[in-house]
């Protein structure tokens, strides 16, 4: 008797794994595959610029460590993440039309 089974093939070193739709129409795959952990990257500066009052206060954001030559990035659910030594720090969220006020800002689009 063969075996038949197939074996996964591990992502290559240094790449986050993929999460697939495994079923539903070809719209729906490929939507969920671009929007798989994207983010847009600013300075803190920058991110003064867009948030709103009623999401945080720039005390609040000096709190958390922002500065204006701090490197933050938003993913398209809002999370704001700060550039830690050793990583990324989620510290806030945006609210609302942040999306067109992120790409408005910094001139980038979601990568």
């Amino acid at each position: 008797m063969t075996n038949t089974a197939k074996m996964a093939v591990p992502p290559a070193a240094g790449s986050a794994p993929r999460r697939k739709l495994l079923c539903g129409t070809p719209e729906e795959v490929a939507d969920v595959e671009s929007h798989d952990m994207q983010f847009i990257e600013l300075s803190g500066k920058q991110l003064l610029n867009i948030v709103e009052p009623d999401e945080l206060p720039p005390a609040e954001l000096a709190a958390a460590g922002v500065s204006p030559d701090s490197l933050v990035r938003v993913n398209r659910q809002g999370d704001i993440e700060l550039r830690k030594r050793a990583g990324w720090e989620i510290i806030g969220g945006l609210l609302g039309d942040f999306d067109n006020r992120l790409r408005h800002e910094t001139g980038l689009d979601w990568a």
